[in-house]
């Protein structure tokens, strides 16, 4: 009983690519999350008053998401949500991810390869 519980908390955090334990996991998920609810809240004023918190909501999603990145315990989320084949681990464990983004004017496609790595 006591084995089956201790799993329950701590069977997530350590089953990714870079695991961590409870505390880590924790630590991260909270710390992250409580930036991103005050992003969130950022974004709601900035809607409403467009000169307060410019950039902050999107400054910090893209920074939540380069430690995610980074992090390298998303790799086959990252996989599922980019493709595949837009998203490799070079020989020098560099993570690059291949992000398609059409252009609402035009017809084509960019390609944006993003680079994260220790």
């Amino acid at each position: 009983m006591i084995k089956g519980l201790k799993l329950l908390f701590t069977e997530h955090p350590g089953e990714t690519e870079n695991p961590q334990t409870y505390w880590q996991h924790g630590k991260f998920a909270a710390g992250n999350s409580f930036k991103l609810i005050l992003a969130g809240i950022a974004g709601v004023i900035h809607a409403v008053y467009p000169p307060a918190f410019s950039f902050y909501t999107s400054t910090r999603v893209i920074k939540s998401f380069k430690k995610l990145v980074e992090s390298k315990r998303h790799i086959d989320e990252l996989k599922r949500e980019f493709g595949e084949n837009n998203v490799r681990i070079n020989d020098v464990n560099q993570l690059t991810i291949t992000i398609k983004m059409s252009d609402t004017k035009k017809e084509s496609t960019r390609l944006l390869p993003f680079t994260g790595g220790k």
